[in-house]
């Protein structure tokens, strides 16, 4: 009687290591892309918040639109956009065309991996 394992029974084992290799290397690439997708995402609302405290620290009239600019170091990838409409307070998603006392103040954050822009959007008042 011999001892050991056929061709056959070593060919079979390893092509069943292979198939579960494989399996478990797609859910760890998959999962790693995923949380950086994540990190990128909350770093980005991170820097919405940022620009838009910047922005109504100042008075009322200082609130203006700014083009889209890159930000600096190593957050060169994200870029922000400010924008601001006058509005009323019977309905704060309308643009209005004159000057009131309420803008809504949107800042948009924009990265290569981010499918579409992050938006965070406020109502100043003027008081």
């Amino acid at each position: 009687m011999k001892k050991g394992f056929s061709l056959i029974e070593l060919v079979i084992a390893i092509a069943l290591l292979g198939i579960v290799m494989y399996s478990l290397i797609t859910i760890y690439i998959t999962t790693g892309l995923k949380g950086s997708t994540a990190e990128i995402y909350t770093v980005a609302q991170y820097l919405a918040a940022e620009k838009l405290e910047q922005t109504l620290g100042g008075s009322f009239a200082l609130v203006t639109n700014q083009a889209q600019t890159n930000f600096t170091g190593d957050l060169n990838q994200y870029t922000f956009q400010i924008s601001f409409n006058y509005t009323t307070p019977a309905d704060f998603n309308a643009s209005v065309t004159g000057p009131t006392d309420y803008k809504k103040v949107a800042v948009l954050i924009r990265h290569p991996r981010l499918g579409s822009p992050l938006e965070l959007a406020v109502i100043r008042a003027n008081y």
